[in-house]
């Protein structure tokens, strides 16, 4: 499914005027977040409209806490592929300035709602709050004349609540499995590969190497991961353009993968290289997305390159065995 990304109101065309609309930061459409899509697509349907989902480029907190490290669990163009399998048909990711962040709750449900959305109908999480000082809620919502339905929070066998917060803790603690759990997907990192000092080609195990700072740090170490070579970048509809496909996946490959600031070798800022089990052409600029399958072992620093080199053939040993079981 083709699914209209926009950044500008002005941008949205008439057929997603009256849409249902899924409003919230959804940042890492997990399993909560899902549910919320889930619901609305029944709304929009039952309406006979098409669903729209807005949120808010850059995220919130990035504009309130600028020191915060890397938090984001999914860049723009995964949301995409992800909100199309959703029955999402269109993402308006409005621009989250400081004039935005000020403006009130009624003004927000007025001037972008309904004068500039014509919608009255929304789907929301349960304790979504919105406008300056985040004084607007669902109330608010109700009071204006929009019909508004809630979706409860969702929870895991444990009956714990799904959450990104959760999420991101389960990912620096090194539990990529549990965090795949209630993302309903692996975590996954994305980026260009870049040039490295090709130490790995020496070893005889070549990395594809990428820098991922805008995305939430998982713990440093060895990884069990899957990579998929894509084909397409993001894209803006725009003057009529017509939209492009978000993703053009290719084949999936199994791999084991360093991310951190390697003891042996330091850098300055963390690095994903991953080596994967095929043989591959150079990989330099193209587009890659690595999937954290399971956590093996920590950042270690060895007395030589032999002694690396044999610990990486058993990380690579242990990395199919894990991968095989997946």
């Amino acid at each position: 499914m083709q699914v209209q990304y926009f950044r500008d109101l002005a941008r949205v065309p008439s057929t997603l005027k009256g849409a249902v609309l899924a409003i919230g930061n959804f940042d890492g459409l997990h399993l909560g977040h899902q549910a919320v899509l889930t619901a609305a697509r029944a709304q929009a349907e039952r309406l006979g409209k098409p669903l729209l989902l807005a949120t808010f480029e850059p995220h919130p907190r990035r504009l309130f806490k600028t020191e915060q490290e890397p938090f984001r669990l999914t860049p723009p163009l995964a949301r995409l592929t992800l909100a199309a399998s959703l029955g999402v048909d269109g993402i308006l990711a409005l621009r989250f300035t400081p004039a935005f962040a000020a403006l009130s709750a009624e003004s927000f449900v007025r001037e972008i709602l309904q004068d500039s959305l014509a919608v009255d109908s929304v789907v929301v999480g349960e304790g979504f709050r919105f406008g300056n000082r985040r004084l607007g809620t669902v109330e608010t919502l109700r009071g204006l004349g929009m019909e508004t339905h809630v979706v409860p929070p969702c929870r895991d066998v444990s009956d714990a609540i799904v959450s990104s917060s959760r999420i991101r803790a389960l990912l620096r603690g090194g539990n990529p499995q549990e965090a795949a759990q209630l993302l309903g997907r692996p975590y996954a990192m994305l980026g260009r590969v870049q040039h490295g000092a090709g130490r790995g080609a020496k070893l005889k195990m070549a990395t594809a190497n990428l820098s991922c700072p805008r995305f939430l740090a998982p713990k440093y170490g060895v990884y069990a991961v899957r990579g998929t070579f894509l084909a397409s970048d993001l894209y803006e509809a725009s003057n009529g353009q017509a939209p492009q496909q978000a993703l053009a996946p290719s084949q999936t490959l199994d791999g084991v993968a360093n991310f951190g600031i390697r003891p042996m070798y330091p850098s300055r800022d963390p690095l994903l290289e991953s080596h994967f089990f095929a043989d591959l052409p150079p990989l330099y600029g193209k587009r890659l997305c690595v999937s954290f399958i399971s956590y093996l072992r920590e950042e270690a620093k060895f007395e030589s390159a032999e002694e690396l080199a044999a610990q990486m053939q058993r990380d690579t040993q242990q990395a199919q065995a894990v991968l095989a079981k997946s």
